[in-house]
């Protein structure tokens, strides 16, 4: 008596979901398994290859278990609209500590984002990093301003030497006790 041989295909989904292998008799109808899923990406099909440079495998209603085990290969596209975080942190009077501002941008999957430091008053910008952007929307740019700082100079008008001190943007300003007309 002859048994009917059993065969694999086993699904590498390439950081997508799991898909289960299926394992059936030799010639038999196969039926295409769900696309697995993977966040800021399309599924782009399955190869037998796992530098996805063959032609695709494509179930149709006729595909059938072949005579060998085989291992498919998921392909993924990169997707738009993948959000990513900008915080613009500005540093506050005490110079220690900042106020985040938080923008949402959005952008093409593994390609950089365009973060740009915003123009304020008051504030210099620090230099802008770019990333990737991840599929999963968790990249974060950060960008700190930092307060500008003002030289101020007394001239006393009563012949004593002028009185210079520097005060941060958006602090209050305060004539020295000991400047007399």
């Amino acid at each position: 008596k002859w048994n009917i041989n059993q065969y694999t295909i086993t699904f590498e989904s390439n950081g997508g979901s799991e898909i289960s292998p299926i394992t059936q008799d030799y010639g038999t109808i196969v039926t295409a398994p769900e696309k697995p899923a993977k966040a800021g990406y399309g599924f782009g099909g399955w190869y037998e290859d796992e530098t996805l440079s063959s032609t695709p495998f494509v179930f149709t209603e006729d595909t059938t278990i072949t005579d060998r085990n085989i291992t498919l290969y998921a392909k993924w596209n990169p997707l738009d609209g993948t959000t990513y975080t900008v915080k613009h942190n500005f540093e506050n009077l005490d110079g220690s500590t900042y106020t985040t501002e938080t923008e949402e941008m959005s952008g093409t999957t593994d390609t950089d984002t365009a973060a740009q430091a915003k123009t304020v008053t008051g504030f210099t910008a620090g230099s802008v990093t770019q990333q990737k952007i991840k599929g999963d929307g968790s990249t974060v740019i950060e960008i700190n301003y930092t307060r500008n700082t003002y030289t101020l100079t007394f001239k006393p008008e009563n012949g004593e030497d002028d009185i210079v001190t520097t005060v941060k943007y958006g602090a209050a300003i305060t004539a020295p006790a000991d400047l007399e007309k």
